[in-house]
């Protein structure tokens, strides 16, 4: 009898000792969707507009953590000013008028989506709006150049095709 109750035990504590992390998902401890390999993963980023892909694949993590994105990360608030109407110059000074005033993505937008121009944003945080959009300029040209080709558009099919 103590050689059966030994075997469930050991194996218990083996499930008790081991990590949380490596008790989910397909044994490895791995989190596919984290990683971009999940099925949700695939379908968020099928449904992200390429200029949005492109730009935040443009700055690094340092970048967007001065920005102060959401919770929900860059991809999620890139995707939806592009669904918003915003374009991808308007979208890089937006950014930009974040980091350089210290102010939080948010707090940029609630100030555009009041009705204000970019330059008496930029006036109000104390930025000069013309080297700001010299600088947006220039980014948007190494996204255009290096990262927006890497995103093809989709379009639907015809049903001519």
């Amino acid at each position: 009898m103590r050689a059966r109750l030994g075997a469930p035990a050991a194996a218990l504590a083996a499930l008790i000792a081991a990590p949380a992390l490596a008790q989910e998902g397909v044994g490895l401890g791995l989190d596919l969707q984290a990683l971009g390999l999940g099925p949700k993963a695939r379908t968020h980023l099928g449904r992200m507009p390429p200029v949005a892909a492109a730009i935040e694949n443009a700055f690094g993590p340092e970048f967007w953590a001065k920005v102060a994105v959401s919770s929900a990360g860059p991809a999620a608030d890139l995707s939806r000013m592009a669904r918003e109407g915003c374009y991808k110059l308007e979208i890089i000074q937006l950014l930009l008028l974040s980091v350089e005033s210290g102010k939080g993505l948010k707090a940029v937008l609630a100030e555009r989506k009041g009705g204000a121009k970019l330059a008496k944003i930029a006036k109000d945080f104390g930025l000069d709006y013309d080297r700001l959009y010299d600088r947006a300029l220039a980014v948007e040209e190494i996204v255009d150049r290096y990262y927006l080709p890497r995103y093809p558009e989709r379009r639907a099919r015809r049903r001519d095709d």
